[in-house]
């Protein structure tokens, strides 16, 4: 995660609500992901597993050492495209950490579906992954980016509790947006 529209002046690696060195003892001024002047960017980052393909080199590879187990095309005899191979590891991510575990992340169902086909020749490219998020994104209402996921192991106490919290956020997420009105202690709660 890229957090740097969330912390303007910086931040300690350890402790994340503290100023880098020399002033880690102060508190680190921050805004809520959904109040940050710019998106957060987030990166996923394969480390240790990864092979170097020249330019113009043939995009094929071979051996599984360290994949998932539930990627089709995985193989230590037949070569694969492995940026393919990257595109459903991701879709699975999707899948079974944010898509299975929360409610309303049902937009995210065909994007998903497309990076998790069986047949690497059918998967988009990473380029074409990311206009599809980027197209899905513009579905998405002030109102759903500020509110809160709900899980889908949650209480029914624990969502009514949360989703009133979550409300008074929005609330104030929307109020603040668009009428520049703050409440410092409010903003205190909610970042």
């Amino acid at each position: 995660m890229d957090a740097d529209s969330m912390y303007p002046q910086g931040y300690h690696p350890v402790q994340r609500k503290r100023l880098p060195v020399p002033n880690w003892s102060s508190d680190a001024p921050h805004y809520s992901r959904a109040s940050a002047p710019r998106p957060v960017r987030y990166y996923f980052t394969d480390f240790g597993l990864s092979t170097h393909l020249a330019p113009g080199a043939p995009r094929l590879v071979t051996g599984g050492l360290g994949a998932k187990r539930d990627v089709p095309e995985l193989s230590d005899t037949i070569p694969y495209d492995p940026f393919k191979l990257d595109i459903f590891v991701l879709g699975n991510v999707f899948k079974s950490q944010i898509h299975d575990k929360y409610f309303r992340v049902e937009v995210l169902g065909p994007l998903i579906a497309a990076m998790m086909q069986r047949s690497p020749a059918a998967r988009p490219t990473a380029q074409e992954a990311l206009q599809r998020w980027r197209h899905i994104r513009t579905r998405v209402s002030v109102i759903q980016r500020a509110s809160r996921l709900r899980g889908r192991d949650e209480t029914l106490v624990y969502t009514v509790l949360f989703d009133i919290l979550s409300f008074i956020k929005v609330v104030y997420v929307i109020a603040k947006k668009f009428t520049g009105w703050s409440l410092s202690w409010l903003s205190m709660i909610f970042t």
